[in-house]
C-alpha cells in the first residue's frame, strides 16, 4: 500500500510562460509523480489570469 495523494488544483498566472516553470519543479521533485494538464483558459474581462487545471501525484511521508 502506498501513502500517494492525487492533488487536483486550479493555479493561475498573469502571464501563459509563468506556469512551466511550476510544473517543471513539481515534477523534477521526489514528493511528485508527473504532471497532467487538464484544462487551460485564457483570461476573461472579470479574471485576469491565465488558468490551468491540474493534477498531480503526492508521495505523503508519513
Amino acid at each position: 500500500m502506498t501513502n500517494d495523494l492525487l492533488l487536483d488544483m486550479e493555479v493561475g498566472s498573469q502571464n501563459g510562460e509563468a506556469v512551466v516553470p511550476f510544473l517543471m519543479n513539481l515534477e523534477s521533485s521526489p514528493m511528485f509523480g508527473s504532471t497532467t494538464m487538464h484544462t487551460s483558459r485564457p483570461p476573461s474581462q472579470s479574471d485576469p489570469l491565465f488558468k490551468y487545471r491540474v493534477s498531480v501525484t503526492y508521495a505523503q511521508k508519513l
